[in-house]
């Protein structure tokens, strides 16, 4: 009786080298390609300068911006959109922060030359805005 013990098993592991050095080719391309492409996106004039839209700070005017975007509504011309960019704004937390110091300070601000607010004997200095607040 005779035994398949050499040439099967070679066959197999054979198949099975092919198959793994197949999918690590393919990996390997998949990677270079990707950072081909991440590489390449950075010479392209538009994907450096076009996609940053700045805000203005807080207290400032809201921005207006016109782009120009193809490929909309299966139209060879370009479309022109405004956007309207509104100034920074705090978050909950930012304004809450901002509330406990201006309550904080508020006593200076309003005090003018009186030495404490329970010994008023001067005009005191109402303000409608904090200063420096935003």
């Amino acid at each position: 009786m005779k035994k398949w013990s050499g040439r099967r098993e070679g066959f197999w592991k054979r198949e099975t080298m092919s198959r793994w050095k197949k999918q690590l080719a393919c990996a390997a391309a998949g990677l270079f390609l990707g950072i081909l492409a991440q590489y390449s996106g950075g010479f392209d004039p538009v994907l450096k300068d076009g996609y940053i839209l700045n805000r203005n700070p807080l207290g400032q005017e809201e921005e207006t911006y016109l782009l120009e975007v193809r490929g909309l509504a299966d139209s060879r011309e370009p479309e022109r959109l405004e956007l309207i960019l509104e100034a920074e704004q705090y978050t909950e937390k930012e304004a809450e922060a901002v509330y406990e110091q201006v309550i904080g300070e508020l006593p200076g601000y309003i005090l003018g030359d009186n030495p404490s607010l329970e010994e008023v004997r001067l005009p005191l200095k109402l303000i409608s805005e904090p200063r420096n607040m935003g």
